[in-house]
């Protein structure tokens, strides 16, 4: 392939690796389409009662780039034939020394929602970047799209959490990393709530404010 040999086989290692991160990726999928689907059935059987899966999230290593794994479900209230919003998630592949790698968990009106504009870049080097008329942290963890949390249907907010994917080890750390906050804030009445999920959720990731302070 290549005449230096060193770096014919360093290539090699790469396209080991990647393959070896995506086969990860797929399974941490699995898990995840299977609890947030159960939803509709279970704890969200009253605020959503039909989650549907809308896309492919299989990783694929010749489309490695930034995001690079990300997964849309289509969230329908009740009594409601169509969407009333999404959910999506996504891998966030950033090599350090910049913000860890991240599953972004995030509601929207729009398919793809936040995995399409430009939220995943609020973060750069452990810094939430855009706190201004659009983009709000939220308590330290949630950030939220100008005053869309402040409506009562929770089908008009637009947020999104993020979980150091190096806590995501087992099905129960997926369970009560990211499906149990899940659930609280698709069933938040009262914004004023968030500081009692925070504490209940104390694994969720907290990026750096401007200025080099955490929320």
């Amino acid at each position: 392939m290549f005449a230096n040999t060193k770096l014919d086989d360093a290539v090699r290692r790469a396209i080991d690796l990647l393959e070896s991160l995506g086969g990860e990726f797929n399974s941490l999928a699995e898990v995840l389409n299977g609890e947030i689907e159960k939803l509709a059935r279970g704890k969200l059987k009253e605020v959503c009662p039909t989650i549907i899966a809308v896309s492919d999230g299989s990783w694929d290593c010749q489309e490695f780039h930034y995001p690079g794994f990300i997964q849309n479900f289509e969230l329908r209230a009740k009594n409601k034939k169509k969407a009333t919003a999404y959910l999506s998630y996504q891998v966030n592949f950033c090599p350090p020394p910049r913000i860890p790698m991240l599953l972004m968990v995030g509601i929207d009106d729009d398919i793809g929602g936040f995995g399409d504009s430009d939220t995943p870049n609020v973060w750069d080097c452990n810094t939430f970047l855009h706190d201004d008329d659009d983009w709000k942290l939220k308590d330290g963890f949630l950030i939220t799209y100008r005053d869309s949390l402040n409506s009562s249907n929770w089908f008009d907010r637009c947020w999104m959490f993020a979980v150091p994917l190096t806590l995501l080890t087992s099905v129960d750390d997926v369970k009560r990393l990211v499906i149990e906050p899940l659930v609280d804030l698709l069933s938040l009445k009262d914004i004023a709530d968030l500081k009692a999920i925070k504490k209940r959720h104390s694994s969720l990731y907290q990026p750096i404010r401007s200025g080099g302070k955490r929320a």
